[in-house]
């Protein structure tokens, strides 16, 4: 504590000043200084049985060669000091909010009335308050030690934090003697999370599951950098049957009810005509955007055509027949491949005279010399086998049977 020099010695200087404090509690004043001995300091301190918090009455007197003069008026002094450097503020993501919660620290002796809390700008240089939802001066956040801010303010021009950065706070406290130091940054930060990605492909046929008015359809779940920062919770798959892909979009699944499903079967679809399918993914935070659209047709390979495609000898060649496939699965036949089995068992193509392009020509003829040659290298009544597969835009029919009867070598 620190007095005033006494300026009217009344003729006489000054040689000591007599300064008092009592209790904190309305006492009796005890001596710090120059009653016994005198003493010229107008600054003292009280070191022992100071109790933090309480309020302390001080007076002083000046002594001359006369004696003392009267005492001052008294003065109040609050045995505090500033509130120790507090931890760092906690920070979770809850929802599509921050929770920032806080701990106060030793308040010195004196009332904390007041926080700061900074957030860290995406330029990380910068520390911004939030006064809308986070402001430290109001009694009800300092009372619950917490507050809650949108994350849609954090990716806001005032913090412009982005996927990839992390969410960070500090404090100070105040109280009627001064603001503590800052806290460190938050320790453990979180990350800021987005919507998901859009997907960069869409939804694909599934041709093992479709066939006739029935279609499979699959599509790529999101991984890593693409759920930005939060777990997938539902896929959401639509349709347009209508439209081209210009919708509207029906939705198959995932949109109203959550869903983790990454294929499904749609049933009662008419063969031959095209769907557009996209998908979009959706976290914590929300809907992202959608994948591109996808035009799939509703078709599945052709039949196996059946039965059996023919061999005749017709000296020197030998003729091939073979009838068009039950079924050409919603997809017309654009052409067949044609394969005969060499000595060895494997099949190849001989398309110089069979070569299967026009799909409206079920025969075909080859010089029985192109099967004693290599790759063919078949002897002398070595069975000529021929077999057929019918191909559409999905894929190949599977391979048609043996003949029971083949030409021969």
């Amino acid at each position: 504590m620190t007095v005033t020099t006494v300026t009217t010695d009344n003729g006489s200087p000054v040689t000591s000043y007599h300064i008092q404090i009592d209790d904190g509690l309305g006492g009796s004043f005890t001596t710090i200084q120059g009653l016994t001995s005198n003493s010229l300091s107008l600054s003292v301190s009280k070191s022992t049985g100071v109790i933090a918090g309480r309020t302390y009455r001080v007076r002083y007197r000046a002594r001359n060669a006369i004696g003392f003069g009267s005492y001052s008026d008294i003065g109040y002094i609050l045995a505090a000091r500033k509130p120790d450097t507090p931890v760092p503020p906690v920070i979770t993501i809850e929802g599509t909010n921050a929770k920032l919660t806080f701990s106060l620290p030793y308040n010195g002796g004196s009332t904390i009335f007041r926080a700061q809390i900074l957030f860290k700008h995406h330029n990380t240089v910068d520390w911004v308050e939030e006064l809308t939802t986070c402001d430290g001066s109001q009694a009800t956040i300092l009372q619950a030690r917490e507050c809650i801010v949108p994350l849609t303010i954090l990716r806001g021009t005032d913090f412009a934090l982005v996927y990839g950065d992390y969410i960070i706070a500090k404090v100070l406290y105040e109280n009627d003697i001064g603001e503590s130091s800052y806290s460190i940054e938050t320790v453990s930060p979180p990350m800021m999370q987005e919507v998901p990605n859009a997907p960069l492909t869409g939804p694909l046929r599934i041709d093992a599951l479709t066939s006739g008015t029935t279609m499979g359809v699959y599509f790529s779940e999101l991984t890593g950098a693409d759920t930005r920062g939060s777990a997938i919770i539902s896929y959401g798959l639509e349709v347009d049957s209508a439209n081209n892909g210009a919708g509207p979009f029906t939705e198959v699944g995932g949109i109203t009810t959550n869903s983790l499903l990454t294929q499904y079967t749609l049933t009662g679809l008419t063969a031959g005509q095209y769907y557009y399918f996209r998908y979009k993914a959706r976290n914590q935070q929300g809907w992202g955007l959608e994948s591109p659209v996808t035009q799939i047709l509703m078709a599945s390979v052709p039949s196996k055509i059946t039965p059996a495609a023919i061999s005749v000898n017709s000296d020197p060649n030998v003729i091939f027949t073979w009838t068009a496939p039950s079924s050409d699965g919603g997809a017309p036949v654009d052409y067949f491949r044609i394969t005969f089995r060499a000595k060895d068992g494997t099949t190849h193509q001989y398309t110089a005279s069979c070569p299967g392009t026009d799909p409206n020509i079920l025969t075909c003829s080859v010089h029985m010399s192109v099967f004693w040659a290599s790759p063919f290298l078949l002897l002398e009544g070595d069975p000529i086998i021929v077999i057929v597969e019918a191909h559409n835009e999905v894929g190949f029919s599977s391979p048609s049977d043996d003949t029971s009867t083949p030409a021969v070598v």
